[in-house]
C-alpha cells in the first residue's frame, strides 16, 4: 500500500463504538437479511458480534450466501474481495463494512468511516496486516 500516507491503530473500544453505529443503521434494513456472513478474516470479527447482538445465524460457507445475507467485512479496501465473493450471485446481498475508501471497486450498503489510511485492527499486529493488505 504505498499510497497509504498514515497507520490508523483502530481499537476494541473503537470497534464497540463502531459496532452501535451500524446497529443503528441497520433497522431500515433488519428485514433485508436473516443470516450473517463474515469474509475471512477481519470479516469475520464483525460478523460474530453482529451475530450475537441481532440474533441471527452466522453461516461460513460462502456457498450459503443469498440476497438475504448480511455480508460483513472489516474494510472495503480495493472492493476485489467483496467483488469476487460475490460476482456470481444474482441478487447482491446486503453488505456493511467499518471503513470504506473511495477508491474501492465496492461500496458496501452500510458503512462507518471513509478512510485513505492504512488501518490496523486490534486483532492484528502492524506486521501481519500486510498479509490482509489492510
Amino acid at each position: 500500500m504505498s499510497d497509504t500516507k498514515n497507520k490508523v491503530f483502530y481499537t476494541w473500544d473503537d470497534l464497540a463504538a463502531d459496532i452501535q453505529t451500524i446497529l443503528d443503521k441497520l433497522p431500515y434494513y433488519n428485514d433485508r437479511f436473516n443470516n450473517i456472513f463474515g469474509i475471512p478474516r477481519g470479516g469475520l470479527v464483525l460478523a460474530t458480534m453482529l451475530s450475537y447482538r441481532l440474533d441471527k445465524p452466522l453461516i461460513t460457507n460462502a456457498a450459503e450466501i443469498t440476497p438475504q445475507t448480511l455480508v460483513c467485512d472489516d474494510i472495503a479496501d480495493t472492493g476485489t474481495t467483496l467483488l469476487s465473493l460475490l460476482l456470481n450471485t444474482d441478487k447482491l446481498p446486503l453488505v456493511v463494512t467499518l471503513f470504506y475508501k473511495e477508491t474501492s471497486l465496492f461500496c458496501p450498503n452500510v458503512y462507518v468511516h471513509k478512510t485513505k489510511d492504512w488501518i490496523v485492527f486490534p486483532w492484528e499486529t502492524l506486521e501481519t496486516s500486510k498479509y490482509d493488505r489492510s
